[in-house]
């Protein structure tokens, strides 16, 4: 570890700046829908959740449930959807919250960080 405190200081900066790209990277990844890789928002691809708790967008789940019943591409549980319309199952709230804390995190650092490529 060095002595000097600058060196201390640019050190922990890089520490921290992979910590916050990692951060980042890790919830954006949780914000898209694992079946297509798409960003999740409130229109076409609102994060709706499945009997078996798994999450992916309303297109995706549109697709895949053109039928009553279909299973789950993750753990392949046979669920039956009411008249084929995803719409009626409910909306994954914590991923919608995981998106807003992503704006609000990502909004709130200094515009040298936001500039930052490696941020």
């Amino acid at each position: 570890m060095p002595n000097n405190p600058f060196c201390i200081y640019v050190c922990f900066s890089k520490m921290a700046r992979a910590n916050v790209k990692k951060f980042k990277s890790e919830i954006q990844t949780i914000c898209e829908c694992t079946f297509w890789c798409e960003e999740y928002d409130d229109k076409d691809h609102a994060p709706r959740v499945l009997p078996c708790q798994h999450t992916f967008c309303t297109n995706c789940l549109s697709k895949q449930f053109r039928r009553q019943k279909s299973k789950c591409p993750l753990c392949n549980q046979e669920h039956y959807i009411k008249d084929g319309k995803v719409t009626t199952l409910p909306k994954d709230y914590t991923i919608r919250n995981l998106m807003e804390l992503l704006d609000k995190f990502s909004s709130s650092l200094c515009k040298v960080c936001q500039n930052h490529t490696n941020v």
